[in-house]
């Protein structure tokens, strides 16, 4: 699973994502990555990240295996 946040997220706290990633690690069984794209609110984190998402989404079409911040 890709996880992105802005550290900006009006919405979101930014320790959510972290939670949800050490949920997840503590919980095992998911391979998981996370990234924060600094000053970016809850919308434009999600142009700050396409660029990383769709490598990470092309990288697991070509069979590579997923990174894991577990």
């Amino acid at each position: 699973m890709f996880l992105y946040q802005g550290d900006k997220d009006e919405q979101i706290p930014v320790l959510a994502s972290q939670l949800l990633l050490q949920r997840m690690c503590k919980t095992g069984g998911f391979t998981a990555v996370r990234k924060v794209y600094p000053g970016q609110m809850h919308v434009q984190s999600i142009w700050a990240a396409e660029p990383d998402a769709s490598r990470w989404i092309d990288e697991r079409l070509a069979g590579r295996p997923a990174p894991n911040d577990c």
